[in-house]
């Protein structure tokens, strides 16, 4: 297992670990659940933000499979 930055070759797996994320959590609280558009919704919010230096995704890599992943970000305050 390693953590790496993550690419846009790893989106389709980030999704599908966030949809099983939600749909845990929705399972313990129906405020979780997620818009029928919520996957696609999430791709395009990672597609835009690996783009951007001041974002990272860092995944789990385990055996060339996104097992986990953060997100971090930098963002000044005024």
């Amino acid at each position: 297992m390693q953590v790496r930055r993550g690419t846009e070759e790893d989106i389709p797996g980030l999704v599908a670990l966030w949809t099983g994320f939600m749909d845990h959590h929705a399972d313990l609280d129906p405020e979780f659940t997620r818009l029928p558009e919520g996957a696609a919704n999430w791709k395009r919010y990672l597609t835009d933000k690996m783009k951007d230096e001041d974002f990272g995704v860092f995944v789990v890599d385990e055996d060339g499979v996104p097992v986990g992943y953060a997100v971090a970000f930098v963002q000044e305050y005024p």
